[in-house]
């Protein structure tokens, strides 16, 4: 038997969708993780708001790690959100040092809570769980899995569920479409008696049901409500607002890295699979990151933020090097005007401090990279802090 899904979700927020905003990318994104993030941002119909910010904690001695939200781009049709706009449908193989994580696990769903229902904490076999008040009896819940059966398996399984008989290819084409998610789900109204997990029994029970499915990743999107038939007839204009509502977004995973906290800093939780953390104090900006690509290309790119020239070949060589994950970190230092990727106006009398970081065990040129930025004189007074974030950096024991 298929089910609906085999993933925890982190809490949702009935009343409201999340934005999430966007920030400067470090090099080539690495990994499977980070890439099905693109890829996987194929449901979400809401766009961001870039207001939104990581939950905050002051720092004593102490690592946080993260799940982030990644930006979307709306405007994708849903086979090329699915795939990250790439022509090829194939999966990238997992980065170093980062577990790949089912497709399914990257994404979680924001709704509109329908009147007179109720949200219950989700389950890891649904993201969504909502209960009808009045009575209890009628149950609404939404979810993501993938590798389950198409539109035509699941269709028939749920018929199966209602005591109906199986229907053809040809009828699933005949079901009728709803919006859900930026696409046309199909949807299903069924009447009968209903049979679920564990020999519940409803008689004379309702169902009505859609599925958004891609083909190309296995991947579908469900949504459900069950229960007495009078109650279902009453709420059905409540399910399509509910269907239209939907919201898919995306979830980085969890970072594969360990680290120290220096003491007295901020450390802001993730919000883009562009960073893993940040740290904050006195105007300072300080983080971690994963991405692919080289020394040269990392230090020039920062070099240039500062508007300074390319670093040759004897100038990166001569670059210092302190310890961190086993091997050597190469540290850029530099000063100037500096603006990055989300600044709208150059900031003068800037310093920066970044490091370049081979991830354990790549063979592809995956790399963790740490940078603080901020005000000359608070930069250069805060030295120290960098460089114990940087040699406290590791992998997490599995």
């Amino acid at each position: 038997m298929t089910t609906e899904s085999s993933v925890s979700s982190l809490p949702v927020s009935p009343s409201k969708t999340h934005g999430e905003p966007q920030r400067e990318p470090q090099g080539q994104v690495m990994g499977t993780s980070t890439r099905i993030i693109l890829g996987a941002a194929a449901l979400v119909l809401a766009g961001c708001d870039t207001g939104a910010t990581g939950d905050v904690a002051t720092i004593e001695r102490s690592r946080l790690s993260s799940r982030a939200y990644s930006p979307v781009d709306p405007g994708m049709s849903l086979g090329e959100r699915l795939l990250g706009g790439q022509a090829s449908p194939e999966a990238p193989a997992a980065g170093a040092g980062q577990q790949d994580v089912p497709y399914e696990d990257l994404i979680d769903l924001d709704y509109t809570l329908p009147a007179g229902w109720k949200a219950l904490s989700p389950t890891r076999m649904r993201k969504v769980n909502l209960e009808f008040e009045a009575d209890g009896q009628a149950i609404l819940y939404a979810t993501i899995f993938r590798d389950q059966g198409g539109v035509l398996m699941n269709v028939n399984r749920w018929r199966k569920q209602m005591g109906l008989p199986p229907i053809d290819a040809a009828a699933v084409q005949g079901l009728e479409r709803r919006p859900m998610a930026n696409g046309e789900a199909f949807c299903v109204d069924l009447t009968g008696t209903f049979t679920g997990m564990g020999d519940t029994r409803v008689e004379g029970a309702g169902m009505l049901g859609a599925i958004l499915h891609e083909e190309t990743l296995k991947l579908s999107l469900f949504a459900k409500m069950v229960g007495p038939a009078e109650v279902i007839e009453a709420e059905r204009a409540r399910f399509y607002e509910f269907l239209a509502g939907i919201k898919p977004k995306m979830i980085a995973p969890p970072s594969p890295l360990d680290w120290e906290g220096p003491p007295g800093w901020e450390a802001e939780l993730s919000d883009t699979e562009y960073r893993d953390v940040t740290f904050r104090k006195d105007g300072i900006e300080m983080y971690v990151s994963r991405a692919r690509g080289t020394v040269t290309s990392n230090v020039n790119r920062w070099a240039s933020q500062l508007q300074m020239a390319a670093l040759d070949d004897a100038q990166l060589a001569s670059l210092p090097r302190i310890p961190s994950m086993g091997a050597e970190a190469v540290i850029f230092e530099g000063q100037g005007t500096f603006q990055g990727m989300m600044d709208r106006e150059p900031k003068p009398n800037q310093r920066m401090v970044a490091a370049v970081i081979p991830m354990p065990g790549s063979t592809s040129g995956d790399i963790v990279t740490v940078k603080m930025t901020g005000p000359e004189d608070r930069v250069a007074a805060a030295r120290a802090d960098f460089e114990t974030l940087v040699t406290s950096l590791g992998l997490k024991d599995r």
